[in-house]
């Protein structure tokens, strides 16, 4: 979102704390920490742009696919994503 009100919608973000930009494609990932969740957004989009969420986004806990205070994202070649979780 561009401003700094935060937010759960797919175009917003609460506490962001990592972001990484895939080299390959231009995708941006954000480890959206308020929110609980790891972002993927499409090269050259802006902040009315809707995320994809590619990991938790099912409230913070320890399960498979949840996340709880996501810190940092990466993606690797293969395109596999991996997100650091301080729990």
């Amino acid at each position: 979102k561009g401003d700094t009100s935060g937010g759960s919608n797919l175009n917003e973000l609460s506490g962001p704390n990592g972001c990484y930009i895939d080299p390959s494609n231009g995708n941006i990932y954000v480890a959206d920490n308020g929110n609980s969740r790891a972002l993927r957004f499409p090269s050259g989009s802006t902040n009315t742009t809707n995320g994809t969420i590619v990991a938790g986004g099912n409230g913070s806990g320890p399960n498979a696919n949840q996340l709880s205070n996501p810190r940092g994202v990466v993606v690797d070649q293969s395109g596999n994503v991996f997100v650091t979780d301080n729990s």
